[in-house]
């Protein structure tokens, strides 16, 4: 285990190296230059090499075209900042060695300590682990672009798969395999995340003027807050103040808060995850994966929000695209990657551009000199050039993303109560409020801009839900949510309502600024699902509640962190206070969860890395197949194997585990990402007449329609076709290559050389 936690720590400090020089200028504004970010900055700018690379050239993804990409980016990078540049970055490092080895022994620890938790129970085998398995899987076979959805053979992945891109990136260059980078993926992204959301706390309340010691705290705040803590359930749970129930599972219902009544007697739970939660689940999901990125486009904010103050641009749209570049980085042409970087959240997460793209635009607005209607045109240019930059450089991603989501619609369905919303989003509203407190001091909102603020934030949310209800024939009770977080909206909008319409410049400091931007983004997130609804395949809240209230946890956390260094009057200093009373109070839950898995733990000699060493216990047969597949057959060839059913770890296992792709896996994920494309229903028709195939002829045409070069005949398709011992005998299906207890395995075609 050891050996493989050193690759993977020095394959990403290569890539962090690597283009650390280009990381040092273009987030130059920062205190720490970017070196708490470095470890998301590297690996993402030299896995978007390799990534496109690999879509637009004849190489197959491995690990050549990864050390090409490292090199590439290394070469490149160095080149862009020139030599000067190049010295200023590591003479850097060496004049702030305290502060760089702080942040790298952060890291470190982070990483190791993740790694240990995921030895204990390394298993990818519970809820959705095997999806994520599949894609890292798919994505790392070697095959040309586009990558293979493996639970669904010629077709292309059509989710959002950058994470999962990034993970495999990495595994090609440590040379490890994808059971074993799939832990390890986990522990640096959880790494990442605790090293960034520290530095960019610190940097934010440094920006803010406050004092170092402050911003220290400011960061462990929100490194607690945004990677450990838990909502008010999870704590009282921990604490034995909430029934947990006495099922090892316990700590799940913690995301389980606000239980929707909808109509036709249906109950539907929303889903509020937080990201220790996330983590400790152990999904590689791509809302988790996509945090590091987010917490650098959020540094990108900060830098842009810091940039020098020029002068009012008056003489054109060049001039103006010129101040608006200047704004977003002070590297020469570092606007590109200023842009790139929040772009790849499209192919990440694409739920997260909802907060962080407005985010960053309204930075620029608010970093740029003159009144309103010149901050909107400067918004309107980094709005712009955002969409541009993120659809060119992720074309590959966008020719075959399918949307889960088929529209917004008013929220008819049902609200959520006032007790279960401050259980599932307590210390966020507290975080809010003290960011909110704290502006104030510095902006004082006239009454104009507090009618602005509530129009805004108020009255356009009833009036949405006024018109939901008219279409809807009805109400769906007590709006709790618009009347708890409608009001610190309203005060967050007039204040950046005040801050962007000035027609002479406030003197607000860009970790204020930041801190307040997140305050109402996050905010707008934490309400957005009681107004609207994603309408997708599930038909209710859920999706929309977990991908906004996901967001909001960490906008809000950090502003709550950088609220904390930096209150002063008396509301500011009592709601940062109860904000980071909260936030220690969730440590209670990861707190019991890690002795419980200590009570638990395995010997040393039983821990492992591999998030597949489960199925040598469970499914023996099945890990034999996938060894033999691997030496034995092309990374395109088809298994045919019986469908699977959802959260079903074993189901398709072969496939998911093996790389080679199924014609059908999880069905129900299928109907999810693609919703009623008649392929499927096609492909289930096609294997139930394979299995049910009488001779070979019968059997060779169905191979032929499914495209598919094996099949196998193992417990589950027993199951599913009823098939008998005898079933699949020489004749009938073609050649059998591989046999593993009641695993068995047929190729199609048969060659005359190799007879029946």
């Amino acid at each position: 285990m050891a050996v493989e936690l050193a690759r993977w720590w020095l394959a990403t400090t290569a890539m962090t190296l690597a283009a650390w020089p280009l990381c040092h200028a273009l987030l130059g504004r920062l205190d720490d230059r970017g070196w708490s970010l470095a470890r998301v900055f590297g690996p993402w700018l030299v896995g978007l090499a390799h990534w496109l690379a690999w879509a637009y050239g004849p190489w197959p993804s491995g690990w050549a075209l990864a050390w090409g990409a490292l090199a590439l980016v290394a070469v490149g990078g160095w080149a862009w900042v020139g030599w000067a540049g190049v010295n200023r970055a590591f003479g850097w490092l060496a004049r702030r060695w305290r502060l760089a080895l702080g942040l790298e022994t952060l890291y470190l620890a982070g990483f190791l300590a993740w790694a240990w938790l995921r030895s204990l129970n390394p298993a990818a085998n519970h809820t959705e682990q095997p999806m994520d398995m599949m894609l890292l899987q798919a994505l790392w076979g070697g095959g040309g672009y586009p990558a293979q959805d493996a639970w669904l053979a010629g077709r292309a992945i059509g989710y959002y798969y950058f994470g999962h891109w990034q993970m495999s990136h990495a595994a090609h260059l440590a040379g490890l395999w994808p059971w074993t980078a799939y832990n390890l993926g986990q522990a640096g992204c959880f790494a990442a995340c605790l090293c960034g959301a520290f530095g960019l706390a610190r940097a934010g309340a440094l920006a803010a003027r406050s004092g170092p010691g402050r911003a220290l705290v400011a960061g462990v705040l929100a490194a607690l807050a945004t990677c450990l803590s838990a909502n008010i359930k999870g704590a009282l749970m921990a604490l034995g103040a909430w029934p947990a129930g006495d099922g090892g599972w316990w700590w799940f219902q913690a995301t389980r808060v606000i239980e929707d009544a909808l109509a036709g007697g249906r109950r539907a739970w929303l889903i509020d995850e937080f990201p220790f939660f996330s983590f400790y689940l152990g999904d590689n999901h791509a809302h988790v994966l996509a945090l590091p990125l987010a917490l650098l486009t959020l540094a990108l904010t900060l830098n842009a929000l810091s940039a020098p103050r020029g002068r009012v641009v008056t003489d054109g749209l060049a001039a103006a695209w010129r101040a608006c570049a200047a704004t977003l980085s002070p590297l020469a042409g570092g606007w590109f990657l200023a842009l790139a970087a929040p772009g790849s959240l499209l192919a990440a997460n694409t739920w997260d551009c909802a907060g962080l793209w407005p985010l960053l635009v309204l930075a620029v607005a608010a970093a740029s000199p003159g009144g309103l209607a010149r901050r909107a045109r400067q918004a309107a240019l980094a709005g712009g050039g955002l969409i541009v930059v993120a659809a060119l450089v992720h074309l590959p991603y966008l020719v075959t993303a399918q949307s889960q989501g088929l529209g917004l619609a008013a929220n008819a369905m049902a609200f959520s109560g006032a007790g279960p919303l401050l259980a599932a989003l307590g210390p966020p509203l507290a975080a809010g409020l003290a960011a909110l407190a704290v502006a104030w001091a510095w902006l004082r909102p006239r009454a104009a801009h507090l009618i602005v603020g509530l129009t805004l934030a108020v009255g356009a949310p009833l009036a949405v839900l006024l018109g939901g209800a008219v279409d809807a024939g009805h109400w769906p009770g007590a709006p709790w949510g618009l009347l708890l977080i409608g009001p610190l909206l309203a005060v967050a909008a007039a204040l950046a309502w005040r801050w962007l319409s000035a027609a002479q410049e406030l003197d607000l400091p860009p970790g204020l600024g930041l801190c307040l931007l997140m305050a109402l983004l996050g905010l707008a997130l934490a309400l957005a699902p009681e107004i609207v609804v994603v309408r997708d395949a599930f038909a209710s809240r859920m999706n929309t509640a977990f991908k906004f209230h996901y967001q909001a946890w960490l906008l809000l956390a950090l502003a709550g962190a950088i609220a904390v260094a930096t209150a002063q009057n008396r509301l500011a200093v009592i709601a940062a206070g109860v904000w980071a009373a909260l936030a220690l109070l969730g440590l209670a839950y990861p707190a019991k969860l890690v002795g419980h898995d200590l009570a638990l733990a395995p010997p040393p000699q039983a821990r492992t890395l591999d998030a597949a060493h489960w199925l040598s216990v469970a499914d023996p047969d099945a890990l034999a197949v996938i060894g033999w597949l691997r030496e034995n057959s092309a990374p395109g060839d088809v298994v045919a194997q019986a469908p699977g059913r959802v959260y079903q770890a074993l189901d398709n296992a072969v496939s998911t585990f093996g790389g080679r792709a199924a014609p059908l896996g999880w069905v129900g994920h299928q109907h999810q990402w693609r919703g009623g494309d008649p392929l499927i229903a096609r492909r289930e028709a096609l294997l139930h007449a394979l299995y049910a195939a009488a001779d070979q002829a019968a059997f060779g045409r169905t191979m032929d329609a499914l495209g598919a070069r094996f099949v196998l005949v193992g417990p589950r398709e027993r199951q599913v076709y009823g098939l008998g011992a005898g079933d699949g005998a020489p004749g009938r299906w073609g050649k059998l290559v591989f046999q593993a207890g009641r695993a068995r395995l047929h190729a199609w075609p048969v060659t005359a050389e190799e007879g029946p």
